[in-house]
């Protein structure tokens, strides 16, 4: 039994910390940064402490997430580069891996946690039903440029577009599979801007040890897979030896830092083991050492659970040796007809357990099938109503350019037909201004000529009186000169005669 003198450490420890929660539950996150200093990490112990009572729910299912519209799909510039956001991601795992976070925050029922480097790289870590998602947040970013949950990595560029998309083995899957999960990568997309402002938002405070604890192993074989298949899958190893570690390399400090905080961890928790051992007066009673508030009442409650166990096994005990063998061996029947009873019953409740499990499994598969047959459907439409518009839209360009191509023909036309009046106007206009000008030079000369004529014609007339005269007196001349011969004739006529 515990001894009366052992001093009562446990209480001293949970006042010690309430204290502190107390003091610091009214910091506001500028208080909490200006402890940070230039390193930008708050020190964990200036962090108000988070308690193990307080609520610890899950992150909805990615389909119970608010609406988000669908991650638009973008295209990598090369298909070489294919594995930066995966091996940005695996360089911030292997740094973080198996260390304890800096901090959580609450967030709707649930408690992310918060991974942080010097240089403000952060990770943020939500439970759900199949594991952990994780969301990966380049410095000062509001959103992230990856984020993984236990199926898929989706890689974003810093436009949101889903560029990438790996399977739980590494596998860079084809471009077409993006088409396929642009629903959960807009939801994703649209969850991790809203944990981004709940962390600046909200209050910081220190992760409970026994969360921690707890929930340790499951994060840390969820990381070891995403590590694994960096480590061993071929492109992926291919991409980081041609790429010279460059990743790893950028958070080299970080995962040193972290390895000297786990083993202050691990060194803790062997000291309060250690310490938890002294302190035990009897045998083994599945001491907790993550849970000292509880610790002591659990004890005593185990000591008089055993104690009455045991008055009561001896009570029956002699009662079954006062009774004949008969009743012993009917009890012995009824104990082992009551074992079975149990047995069968526990066996109903595992396969009922069983069965809500697997109908679970069927109706999230039947809900995933749904939300992507709707998904498709949705696609399909848009497809349709995009070819559609599309196909009016050349429809109408093509009436369009036909329209713009008879007016501008037209126009053509008409400035031709214009052109070729104006340049049979002009002809015409020439050809008067050349006629007029012919009839002015015409005109022109035959005033010049007119006197020339004029002289001629007074000269032509003299001429012809002239001959005229000429003639007369040509004529004058035969004329006397017949008369004259005439006259001889008569007078030789007459001579003869007498």
């Amino acid at each position: 039994m515990p001894s009366a003198k052992r001093p009562n450490r446990v209480p001293s420890v949970l006042a010690l910390s309430a204290a502190l929660g107390m003091s610091l539950s009214g910091c506001r996150l500028e208080d909490a940064m200006a402890i940070a200093g230039a390193s930008g990490q708050i020190p964990y112990a200036a962090l108000p402490a988070s308690s193990a009572a307080l609520p610890y729910g899950y992150a909805p299912d990615v389909y119970d997430l608010p609406y988000a519209p669908p991650a638009p799909i973008g295209r990598l510039a090369s298909y070489d580069d294919g594995y930066a956001w995966a091996e940005r991601a695996y360089a911030a795992d292997y740094a973080f891996h198996e260390a304890p976070p800096d901090y959580g925050f609450y967030y709707e029922g649930v408690q992310p946690w918060v991974w942080r480097t010097a240089a403000n790289w952060l990770t943020f870590a939500e439970p759900f039903d199949d594991g952990y998602r994780t969301y990966y947040y380049e410095p000062e970013a509001d959103y992230p440029y990856f984020v993984r949950d236990a199926e898929y990595g989706y890689g974003y560029d810093p436009y949101g577009r889903l560029v990438a998309l790996y399977d739980p083995y590494g596998r860079m899957l084809p471009a077409s599979y993006l088409y396929d999960r642009a629903d959960e990568a807009g939801l994703y997309w649209a969850r991790a801007r809203a944990l981004r402002e709940a962390a600046e938002r909200e209050q910081r405070m220190r992760v409970a040890e026994e969360l921690w604890f707890a929930r340790r192993e499951s994060l840390a074989r969820q990381q070891q897979s995403w590590i694994q298949a960096a480590t061993t899958y071929d492109p992926w190893v291919a991409y980081r030896a041609r790429t010279d570690e460059r990743e790893l390399r950028l958070f080299q400090d970080e995962r040193l830092r972290r390895e000297r905080e786990i083993d202050r961890w691990e060194r803790r928790q062997a000291a309060l083991q250690r310490a938890a051992w002294e302190r035990r007066d009897d045998g083994p009673r599945g001491w907790n050492i993550m849970n000292f508030g509880r610790q002591r009442s659990a004890e005593q409650h185990a000591i008089n659970a055993e104690r009455q166990a045991e008055r009561r096994a001896k009570r029956e005990l002699r009662v079954a040796e006062r009774d004949a063998p008969s009743a012993r061996m009917a009890e012995a029947d009824r104990g082992g007809r009551q074992m079975l009873r149990q047995e069968r019953r526990q066996e109903r409740v595992a396969e009922a357990r069983t069965d809500q499990r697997r109908e679970r499994v069927v109706e999230r598969q039947a809900r995933r099938e749904q939300v992507r047959a709707q998904a498709q459907e949705r696609r399909a439409t848009e497809v349709r109503t995009e070819r559609l518009a599309e196909r009016q839209a050349r429809q109408e360009r093509v009436r369009a350019v036909r329209e713009q191509s008879g007016r501008e023909q037209a126009r053509v036309q008409r400035a031709a037909e214009r052109q070729e009046r104006q340049f049979h106007a002009q002809r015409t206009a020439e050809r008067g201004q050349t006629r007029q000008q012919e009839r002015e030079v015409r005109r022109a000369e035959r005033a010049e000529q007119r006197p020339q004529r004029e002289m001629r014609a007074y000269q032509v007339g003299s001429e012809v009186q002239q001959n005229g005269r000429q003639q007369q007196r040509q004529e004058q001349a035969r004329a006397h000169g017949r008369d004259a011969g005439g006259k001889a004739e008569n007078g030789k006529g007459g001579g003869k005669k007498d």
